[in-house]
């Protein structure tokens, strides 16, 4: 029988690839390439997605085959796991990365478990500017730096783990910020789609925090008992 968790995971990463097919302009769906491995016996899941993406800013008609471009690609990677009560969903792991031919791009990144970097963080490997020479001069002779100067190793923090960047604030920045083209109605489709995970995020800072939670509402009226 399904666990609780796996049906989580099935209606989650479904969300994710339908979200794809209404934002991006696509041909069809085989223009999407799909990775998916579920793990029934530890209730683990991963989901990657690979999406061509078409130059020109703007909603697209989509009445013409759309033309990819060869050189940039949208990458979306979640990886899920049952939460630390056993019962929920939860991101182990998650990237989004604009990828330019096989190189890195921008990576917006979460690792729930990362000790040694930021929870949530961006990688950018453009042209570094004034910043290499004082990263080269900071981790000179350090024993052990992975960076040696190098900025697309340097993670830039990004709202921890429950206000970390949204796949669906990762798509805005592709259609206007980087100017790639959307499908028709794609703000709206976005739109509704955070505001879901706006609301799953509220509600885990909540529980992350309760006393806080019932400390807030008490300041604006409401009445909370405790549970005690």
């Amino acid at each position: 029988m399904m666990s609780q968790v796996q049906r989580e995971t099935e209606k989650f990463f479904d969300h994710v690839y339908k979200l794809h097919l209404h934002v991006f302009p696509l041909n069809g769906e085989s223009d999407i390439d799909v990775e998916l491995d579920l793990n029934a016996d530890n209730n683990t899941g991963i989901l990657e997605l690979h999406v061509p993406l078409v130059y020109g800013a703007g909603a697209m008609e989509l009445s013409r085959p759309v033309e990819f471009s060869d050189l940039f690609e949208s990458v979306v990677r979640f990886h899920t796991t049952p939460s630390r009560n056993g019962r929920d969903l939860s991101i182990k792991s998650s990237k989004f990365e604009l990828r330019v031919g096989t190189a890195p791009g921008v990576r917006f990144e979460y690792e729930r478990d990362n000790k040694g970097a930021p929870t949530a963080h961006i990688h950018h490997s453009g042209v570094a500017g004034l910043l290499s020479p004082a990263l080269m001069k900071n981790f000179f002779g350090m024993k052990n730096s992975r960076k040696k100067g190098r900025i697309e190793d340097i993670h830039f923090p990004v709202g921890g783990s429950r206000f970390r960047v949204s796949v669906e604030e990762y798509f805005s920045f592709l259609f206007k910020e980087c100017g790639f083209h959307a499908r028709p109605g794609w703000e709206g489709a976005l739109h509704a789609s955070r505001q879901e995970w706006l609301e799953t995020q509220f509600a885990a800072a909540v529980v992350d925090n309760p006393y806080v939670a019932a400390a807030t509402l008490r300041s604006l009226g409401f009445v909370v008992a405790d549970p005690s």
